[in-house]
């Protein structure tokens, strides 16, 4: 679990991964401001809402975050796993991990918080989540 300075930093180092990749962003370049905002948002959010990492031979390649919700409808979301560790596994396991302990935690249903677009839908289907609600991302450039 990401609960100390350094886990939190490693968190932010996959997080500038992700946004160098540019699936999430539109393959916009966001900033280094914008990772250490939304790194500092994750953590306000804590321990409701709790990151986790994956390491592989002792460096992190993944994470992702499971959130408890008053109504018992929790959620899995910002889940990442660098591209040359893709089709291992390791999503799976963080996702079926997260989906035991929201379960044993008393959840009644587990939300996959997914871009309509993205390739691993698939992946969600086979790990037994439906669609529930199709979700795009709008932006607006300012000065328009």
């Amino acid at each position: 679990m990401v609960d100390d300075d350094e886990r939190w930093a490693t968190l932010a180092e996959l997080v500038r991964y992700d946004m160098a990749e540019g699936k999430r962003t539109g393959h916009r370049d966001l900033g280094g401001d914008f990772i250490k905002s939304m790194i500092a948002n994750y953590r306000a959010k804590a321990p409701d809402y709790r990151f986790h990492l994956t390491l592989m031979n002792g460096a992190a390649v993944a994470h992702g975050a499971m959130a408890r919700a008053p109504n018992n409808m929790d959620m899995i979301e910002d889940l990442f796993t660098q591209q040359q560790c893709r089709r291992r596994g390791i999503a799976s396991a963080l996702i079926a991990y997260f989906d035991r302990e929201l379960r044993a935690a008393g959840c009644d249903a587990v939300f996959l918080g997914a871009m309509a677009e993205e390739a691993a839908k698939l992946l969600y289907y086979n790990l037994g989540f439906r669609p529930a609600m199709l979700t795009r991302c709008w932006v607006k450039k300012a000065g328009t």
